[in-house]
């Protein structure tokens, strides 16, 4: 809670946005035509979660950035429906995610 709130109060501007994303998504691990399509698509959904109504107090701070990726990860549809998307997305709600754990080291290296 206490790390929250700093990050509440820290900055995080589109320059930074953009550096975390890259490191979030593994843009420069994109080989091919599609994967790159299905990154830039991931980041348009993660920032239009960061400007969602209820994150806009948070915008362009550190924690807007953290709370936009859980929303995605959370509240987005997935880019290929599986068989069992919806069990392994309430396992990650429980148990983590790897998008909202490198969002977290993102963080800390951008910063």
């Amino acid at each position: 809670e206490e790390e929250a709130q700093v990050w509440a109060r820290e900055d995080f501007y589109e320059r930074e946005v953009q550096k975390a994303l890259d490191f979030v998504l593994d843009v420069k691990n994109a080989k091919t035509d599609r994967q790159k399509r299905t990154k830039d698509e991931m980041r348009e959904q993660i920032v239009e979660c960061m400007h969602a109504d209820d994150l806009y107090e948070f915008l362009d701070t550190k924690w807007g950035f953290l709370q936009g990726v859980a929303d995605y990860v959370d509240h987005c549809e997935p880019m290929r429906e599986t068989k069992g998307w919806h069990e392994k997305r309430m396992l990650s709600v429980f148990g983590g995610h790897p998008l909202i754990d490198r969002a977290v080291e993102a963080v800390w290296r951008v910063a």
